[in-house]
């Protein structure tokens, strides 16, 4: 099953993703999850939160499985921890603001695999883990097109010896992409 792509400019998770980061970076506060119109909570999930600034990558954090309460306070937290916190970039500014586009992506069917033929990447992500140390790959990463490459990232990105003791899983994503033409079609 591939995974869906959703091209909603106005999709309700890429618009938390923006004000979450807006108002964090403009006001320094962490806004409060929205409260759902209908009393009824999307189930909590695993998030990544990637911000792209003139096509190439600005930010990107996530988790594969929950860590907050809800859907919405995990897309709030990965996108500020995006925006401030991911050790390869500066935090950002102001000024960048008006320049960035989001993708929001929900973890879903998170197995457990033991066999690098297992893997689509494409299609499917790819943590790789031991004890604290967590390696992600997204799905349809730049550069990545095949199992072999894309558990070298992984394990590079936890800092594991390919020769150690990991476990594997793979993921796919519920993609949602602002389709403003600001984002680049892959993520790195």
């Amino acid at each position: 099953m591939p995974k869906t792509s959703k091209q909603q400019v106005q999709h309700p998770l890429i618009r938390l993703a923006r004000s979450a980061v807006e108002i964090v970076v403009r006001e320094g506060r962490i806004i409060e999850p929205p409260r759902p119109a209908d009393g009824k909570a999307d189930p909590p999930s695993g998030v990544f939160v990637t911000i792209i600034k003139e096509n190439q990558l600005r930010g990107c954090v996530g988790t594969i499985r929950p860590t907050q309460p809800s859907l919405e306070a995990e897309v709030i937290a990965n996108a500020v921890a995006a925006a401030l916190r991911d050790p390869r970039f500066s935090p950002l500014h102001m000024d960048e603001l008006p320049d960035l586009a989001y993708i929001v992506d929900l973890v879903e069917d998170l197995k457990r695999i033991h066999e690098p033929g297992q893997l689509q990447p494409a299609e499917e992500g790819l943590a790789v883990q031991h004890g604290r140390r967590l390696g992600v790959v997204l799905p349809n990463t730049a550069g990545i097109d095949s199992g072999a490459a894309q558990i070298e990232l992984a394990l590079r990105r936890a800092g594991l010896d390919a020769d150690g003791i990991y476990t594997m899983h793979r993921f796919r994503v519920q993609r949602y992409i602002e389709a403003s033409g600001k984002y680049q079609p892959d993520i790195s």
